[in-house]
């Protein structure tokens, strides 16, 4: 039931070409809702997360798989709010309240009380959706910053900087105080500075990139519209591993792997973390609101130059990639541990699967990526990841797991 959600989730984020920090949100409130039924319709207290007044839990008797894709369900067409994707979200929660009367014995009236948990539950989460800032959020930054350092349009589109008031959503669970990160290296164009030596570590970089580089940045590049954008891609690597064989699992995990419990909390916590990344990392962004490598190198070094991706429209430290990838990578390794796998995310497009000898392995490489593509300076790339695991280890402390 849980990946069954997880992939329709998935599939319109890309369908809708939902941009990377609006994706986040996307999963954290449908994963959220779908945790939130189960633990309530089992009985127990859900995820405490800011400012959601859930009913109380039931007396365990309901149909937890009902009551979430009930929740979660509702909670999508809310967020999808178009034809297309409403009807792909009906199609799955009656096929899903089908698959519960086949194997009901009961008379019905559980699955109707389920079904009730559930649309409280949505109604529950959606409220605190509506006051979360989305509504308001800037968009569009139509100014430009006055400082030499500052973020300018970058070819070859020259967009606008895209959602600068990200950094100010409500967050939902960890906040940007929490994790603070260092400056970054000091402005200068002198050849003899820190800064100049970053851009040169780019540049350098870029003229010795090998084939297989230049695939790991096209690999990790998960642009809206075409793949499930950052988040996405590790929200289907958390599914690729509620299909692990649980005899390859050591501890207690191996017991509780199988479970709705552990399906339903693994979702909710890797989406929770990187949505409190990016509005951690978007809020530090537009404050350095430090310019790309690409603009830099083309004013001091070579005119001509071009990365080997294309820039994304927002400023540069630090690293989304980098904090997103990370976050995913600690939430992982702390439910399941350290465990090799294999990432399936971009199998219908053609790449070959990537194998890793874990999840902080391929957050590292994720992190490389950017470097390769020539989009963030290295101080971006080390700054995002410490901001990300620290997100991660907050949310993972507060939330108790």
């Amino acid at each position: 039931m849980v990946l069954d959600w997880m992939d329709l989730h998935l599939d319109l984020v890309r369908r809708e070409s939902v941009s990377a920090p609006v994706a986040t949100r996307v999963f954290a409130y449908a994963s959220v809702a779908l945790e939130a039924a189960v633990a309530l319709a089992e009985g127990r207290e859900p995820l405490d997360v800011n400012g959601i007044a859930y009913p109380p839990p039931s007396d365990g008797s309901l149909n937890p798989a009902v009551a979430a894709s009930a929740a979660t369900a509702e909670v999508s067409r809310r967020l999808f709010a178009n034809r297309n994707a409403g009807a792909s979200i009906d199609a799955l929660e009656a096929h899903q309240l089908s698959i519960a009367a086949d194997s009901s014995d009961n008379d019905g009236s559980i699955d109707e009380a389920s079904i009730a948990l559930g649309r409280e539950v949505a109604d529950a989460v959606m409220e605190r959706a509506s006051v979360d800032g989305y509504d308001t959020v800037e968009r569009v930054r139509p100014e430009l910053g006055s400082q030499p350092w500052s973020w300018r349009p970058t070819p070859p589109g020259f967009a606008r900087a895209r959602e600068p008031g990200w950094g100010e959503l409500v967050p939902f669970v960890a906040t940007v105080a929490d994790c603070p990160v260092p400056d970054p290296v000091d402005y200068s164009t002198a050849t003899e500075s820190e800064f100049f030596a970053e851009a040169m570590a780019v540049l350098e970089a870029d003229a010795q990139l090998t084939e297989a580089q230049i695939e790991t940045a096209r690999y990790w590049n998960d642009r809206s519209g075409l793949t499930f954008t950052p988040s996405g891609h590790w929200v289907h690597i958390a599914g690729t591993e509620l299909e692990r064989d649980s005899s390859l699992v050591a501890g207690e995990v191996a017991e509780w792997l199988g479970s709705l419990e552990f399906a339903a909390q693994l979702y909710a916590l890797v989406s929770i973390a990187q949505a409190d990344t990016f509005i951690a990392n978007w809020a530090v962004k537009y404050d350095v609101d430090l310019l790309r490598p690409v603009t830099y190198l083309r004013e001091q070094v070579d005119p001509e130059w071009l990365p080997a991706i294309d820039t994304p429209p927002f400023p540069e430290y630090p690293s989304g990639h980098s904090a997103g990838s990370a976050a995913s990578a600690t939430i992982l390794s702390a439910i399941i541990g350290e465990q090799p796998f294999t990432d399936t995310t971009h199998t219908a497009l053609g790449w070959p699967d990537r194998e890793f000898d874990s999840f902080d392995e391929a957050a590292e490489q994720a992190s490389l990526s950017r470097l390769y593509g020539g989009i963030h300076f290295p101080m971006g790339l080390s700054a995002g990841a410490q901001q990300g695991r620290c997100m991660a280890e907050v949310v993972l402390q507060r939330l108790g797991r």
